[in-house]
């Protein structure tokens, strides 16, 4: 079974993702906020999970509404940079509303791209676990 999804917004990675089997999927970025890791055109292989671990690199979907997405939706690929119980970053105390010694709550995580451009956290605060499509576990190129 194929399918075919593609999600494109203004400064967001696009991805169309192929299901290649049931539970892994093949993604092909389009954009460029996590270069120099991921070049746009790469493709990498996503395995569905959602125990996510701090350092890795995860693909969700833009849970609506959302500051840059405003109808959801879209598949984002970034990079896990707090999980629950750790200390919320300070780049996203206005986005998440948290401040000093606030942790991440239970259910919710914190994402960067590996670029200094583009959307992640810093804009649109704490994310849903539920979001999570699956995790990153190898990269074609």
């Amino acid at each position: 079974m194929f399918v075919w999804l593609i999600a494109a917004a203004a400064g967001l990675i696009g991805l169309t993702v192929v299901l290649v089997r049931r539970g892994v999927a093949l993604v092909t970025i389009s954009g460029s906020s996590m270069t120099p890791t991921y070049a746009d055109g790469d493709r990498v292989v996503m395995v569905r999970s959602r125990r996510l671990r701090r350092g890795g690199v995860i693909v969700f979907r833009m849970p609506p509404p959302s500051k840059a997405l405003p109808r959801g939706g879209a598949l984002v690929i970034k990079r896990v940079a707090a999980l629950p119980g750790d200390e919320v970053p300070a780049s996203v105390w206005d986005a998440s509303g948290a401040g000093p010694g606030d942790r991440v709550p239970p259910g919710h995580f914190v994402v960067f791209g590996d670029a200094p451009v583009g959307p992640d956290s810093r804009i649109w605060g704490l994310l849903p676990a539920h979001a999570v499509e699956g995790v990153v576990v190898g990269v074609r190129r």
